[in-house]
């Protein structure tokens, strides 16, 4: 049995990280987009366009593949969906409206974040959905096999703000 996953986040961080700059690479560029609005060069309604995962929901996968006999002998690629930049960024700031008040008070309040964080970047501007995904994944195994219900986009933005807020980790 193979498990294979594109591009893991999720909070909140679990090893001994002080500052942003100390993240692994998938983390510091999911906070450097959604704290400082630099997407890597890259425009972010248009890439990177391949999967996304929450870490910790590829924790659950490789421990419901040892679990699940049935498993054995198969590749099972564990993806909640393909994404570009945008569809964070427009995640994140509807979740800014949504947050629980324990939630809310972790992050002080949308007025004190750092105006990258609820303001959307120009280019994430536009209409709502990404017309054209560059790559996709059969992901039907991870359902039949192993019965995983991935966390959503929103719960996994939620979860990284308020690990951020928690840390102080704002310009």
């Amino acid at each position: 049995m193979t498990l294979a996953s594109k591009v893991n986040t999720g909070q909140p961080i679990i090893h001994d990280v002080k500052t942003p700059d100390s993240l692994n690479s998938s983390s510091q560029l999911f906070y450097n987009a959604v704290v400082h609005n630099d997407f890597a060069g890259v425009p972010p309604d248009k890439e990177p366009s391949h999967g996304w995962v929450d870490v910790r929901d590829v924790a659950g996968a490789h421990i419901r593949a040892l679990e699940t006999p049935s498993a054995g002998g198969h590749r099972i690629i564990v993806s909640g969906g393909s994404w570009v930049w945008q569809d964070f960024s427009e995640r994140l700031h509807r979740r800014l409206f949504t947050l629980s008040f324990a939630d809310m008070t972790l992050v002080n309040t949308a007025l004190t974040l750092p105006r990258s964080i609820y303001i959307p970047h120009p280019a994430v501007t536009g209409p709502g959905e990404v017309k054209e995904r560059l790559i996709t994944f059969c992901t039907e195994k991870q359902a039949r096999i192993l019965n995983l219900k991935l966390r959503s986009m929103e719960e996994t933005v939620r979860d990284i703000l308020v690990d951020y807020a928690k840390r102080g980790w704002y310009p």
